[in-house]
């Protein structure tokens, strides 16, 4: 079977790069990439995001085959995920990338910062 969960955004100390802008006006879309680790059994699947306010979230996901009888490759891969959101109000808003951390499958968290302009 395959499970699709969050991304790995952390992998044995090397750390997801996020990119966005240092500002966007309120309503205006603000692309947010965030790249994450895979290879073998895990790829890449979707993006999901939300904004509320001044906190957004990108949540990027992974499909991993757990079938036993799969042979998984011992490659590293670098996807890139992309999304995009807006910011109703200015101010200083927060962007949490949400992921795993790999070894252990903890959680993981990047955060960034960008200010909204009126």
């Amino acid at each position: 079977g395959a499970t699709v969960g969050p991304a790995v955004l952390s992998f044995f100390g090397d750390v997801t790069t996020v990119t966005l802008p240092e500002s966007a006006r309120v309503g205006e879309p603000v692309r947010v990439t965030a790249t994450a680790f895979g290879g073998g059994c895990v790829s890449q699947r979707g993006t999901e995001s939300a904004a509320s306010g001044l906190m957004a979230e990108v949540r990027p996901l992974r499909v991993e085959i757990s079938d036993p009888d799969t042979f998984c490759t011992m490659e590293l891969r670098i996807f890139e995920h992309a999304t995009v959101l807006r910011f109703a109000e200015p101010g200083e808003a927060l962007v949490r990338v949400i992921g795993i951390a790999r070894p252990g499958d903890t959680p993981f968290v990047a955060e960034r910062r960008l200010t909204v302009l009126p």
